[in-house]
């Protein structure tokens, strides 16, 4: 510990003695104005002294204001509500401004101040002492409003739209404000007219409404998709093995979900081999790999594959074939038998001279004894199986021949019901699904790269409240779909559009893909913000706090709303730089000599002495009121800031 100049040190939260001066001086001043109007004396030194009061209460006046202001703002603030075209119109005009003086867009993070060591001291000095002392106790309140009042103002809290390009975590409790944090983002990210992921796990309707709302202000209400598995009638078709530049990516997408060790499980690796060699096999074919063609073969077994990639390889590379392999085939009736007599065929005639290697791995699976086989993939299986039961199969697994069968059907049930097309109808609507037009009962079907083509704006529920081995299932493939897709545009991607990724309680969803899109998705031009209620949930996710903290090391943006969690609050805060925190140290003392003790001495003094300490306290963090959040921002830039709710323009404050 040093010692400091006393001159530094300055207490707030004392009695506001000025106030006490400066009426004082007031009475002084009414005294003196009132006897020199009752009493017939001369005037002149009541006018001397009616001045001097006066200019001794202005003199007060200004400290004690001051004083009583700061206090004032202890008892925190109303909550802001701003209408959306409201907050589009200053948004416009901010961004102009910045573009006028050469500067970069921002994203708006709300009002507050730059939280420095002036305000670590005031907070430190409240917490030494009694509060209801300092303010008034109020049982309504919620949380310590005191906390944003240390500043003697607000300003814009603005962060260059460049910064967020190192991703963003978000931490806070249940009703903290992350929703309202995700709607203030989300709403900026659409009007930039920018792609946008919100993977929800929880499925939460206002965040849906704020993404469909945002398309409306932005003018582009088509921009908006919705996907949630509960809702099957409303939700799009997502094919999430739509985009992979080789067979292997598909392969590691579905095996990232399944069940095991990450490294090192042997079922775990054969089961991604199996599905390596059905999909070379599908493609080899023209076969448009999705998650019901994998289960299908898999548990039905490759036989109709291997008999039709080996009767394509033999009608592009082997003349008279089908005469050739007569005597092969000459008992075989099911599918497995033909397949069978094609593969001794392939195997003793034709692979020495015109080998096919896309599918040698897919002829030695359906070789494979069947019972050993059935073991090796038993934990790829039922994660194939929840993914492809009830509506599921053709929300995730879209065909193109879901608009015939549709069509098809209400052709078959055209006696039963006599509100069915009439063949007028059906022919039109044939024209139209011959052309690839839009019809209006086919729900549409899209994919990761096409919403990023056409800036989208994608609402991905997940329904985890209902199922969530499930929810989190969708939500790690649609993760791995978005790697892949970042892969490509940090590979071939000319004039890459940004993209934003939100990601609601994002330990339930996380995986090695998800991993990958924080190291290099930067690069990419895809921004993430994650949500999650304490840091637990990450290790308790990837099974080691060693992974958790490669997740947390590679997020640049920190913004902590409140939080209950206490090594939560320890990690947040051990994070942001120290301060040198002061305190007045107080000494007295007495001596006197045995010999002589009539004769005695004594002393007391103070000393102003300083010691380091948090930034911020740890244990604020768990008593920040909605809304209200600090945030570690890039560059180093600490922020104590609170939060506007925007609302639409007919909303009424009651």
């Amino acid at each position: 510990m040093d010692h400091v100049n006393e001159t530094d040190y300055e207490m707030p939260w004392r009695p506001n003695y000025e106030m006490v001066s400066v009426a004082g001086w007031a009475a002084g001043l009414f005294l003196a104005i009132t006897t020199n109007t009752i009493v017939d004396l001369p005037k002149t030194p009541f006018v001397w002294m009616s001045s001097f009061c006066f200019f001794m209460f202005s003199w007060r006046a200004f400290p004690a204001v001051t004083l009583y202001k700061k206090k004032k703002r202890l008892e925190g603030f109303p909550l802001t509500f701003i209408k959306v075209s409201k907050f589009k119109k200053d948004l416009e005009k901010k961004q102009e401004k910045r573009k006028d003086d050469g500067k970069d867009d921002v994203v708006w993070l709300g009002e507050g101040f730059e939280w420095e060591q002036k305000h670590a001291q005031a907070s430190y000095e409240i917490l030494k002492r009694t509060l209801s002392r300092i303010i008034e106790f109020d049982e309504n309140r919620m949380g310590a409003l005191w906390i944003h009042g240390l500043s003697d103002y607000d300003k814009d809290i603005m962060q260059p739209i460049g910064h967020s390009d190192g991703h963003t975590l978000i931490v806070g409790t249940t009703g903290a404000g992350k929703t309202r944090l995700f709607d203030l983002l989300v709403t900026q990210a659409v009007l930039r007219g920018e792609a946008v992921f919100i993977i929800d796990p929880k499925g939460d309707k206002e965040l849906k409404e704020t993404a469909r709302r945002a398309c409306e202000l932005s003018g582009s209400p088509e921009r908006f998709v919705n996907f949630h598995p509960a809702f099957p009638e409303e939700s799009c078709r997502f094919d999430a093995l739509a985009n992979y530049g080789r067979p292997t990516e598909l392969a590691s997408r579905v095996a990232s979900i399944t069940p095991g060790k990450e490294d090192g499980d042997p079922f775990k690796a054969y089961g991604q081999m199996a599905m390596t060699n059905l999909i070379q096999g599908m493609l080899f074919v023209s076969e448009v790999p999705s998650i019901m063609s994998l289960k299908r073969c898999l548990e039905g077994g490759p036989g109709k594959l291997v008999r039709d990639a080996l009767t394509l390889h033999f009608d592009e590379n082997v003349d008279d074939w089908k005469i050739k392999s007569a005597s092969y085939l000459r008992r075989a009736e099911s599918v497995d038998e033909i397949a069978t007599g094609l593969v001794e065929y392939y195997r003793e005639v034709v692979q020495d001279k015109k080998p096919v290697l896309e599918i040698e791995g897919l002829v030695s699976m359906f070789e494979h004894e069947r019972t050993h086989f059935s073991k090796m993939i038993a934990s790829l299986m039922p994660v194939l199986s929840m993914l492809t039961t009830d509506t599921l199969g053709e929300l995730l697994s879209p065909t193109e021949d879901d608009a015939c069968d549709y069509i098809r059907k209400r052709i078959e049930d055209k006696e039963k019901n006599p509100s069915i097309l009439d063949e007028d109808e059906q022919k039109e609507y044939m024209e139209k699904l011959r052309k690839k037009e839009p019809m209006d009962f086919v729900r549409p079907s899209t994919n990761t790269a096409q919403i990023i083509r056409h800036s989208q704006v994608a609402y991905l529920g997940l329904d985890s409240l209902s199922d969530a081995m499930v929810g989190s299932a969708i939500g790690s493939l649609i993760l791995a779909d978005l790697a892949s897709v970042a892969g490509s545009r940090y590979n071939f991607g000319l004039n890459n559009k940004p993209v934003n990724i939100f990601i609601d309680e994002a330990a339930e969803v996380i995986n090695d893909p998800f991993v990958q899109i924080l190291n290099k998705g930067r690069g990419a031009l895809m921004r993430t913000y994650i949500a999650t209620q304490t840091f637990a949930d990450f290790s308790a996710r990837t099974g080691s706090d060693a992974k958790a903290r490669q997740i947390l090391g590679n997020i640049n943006n920190l913004i902590a709303l409140r939080v209950m969690d206490s090594e939560t609050q320890q990690y947040i805060t051990d994070s942001l730089p120290k301060t040198r925190l002061k305190y007045v140290m107080r000494t007295q003392g007495m001596a006197t000599h045995s010999s002589n003790p009539m004769l005695y001495a004594g002393n007391q003094g103070e000393r102003l002495m300083e010691e380091e300490g948090d930034l911020f306290p740890p244990q604020l963090l768990g008593q920040l009121p909605n809304l209200q959040y600090i945030a570690k921002l890039s560059g180093g830039r600490i922020v104590k800031g609170r939060l506007p709710i925007l609302v639409s323009d007919n909303y009424k404050e009651s």
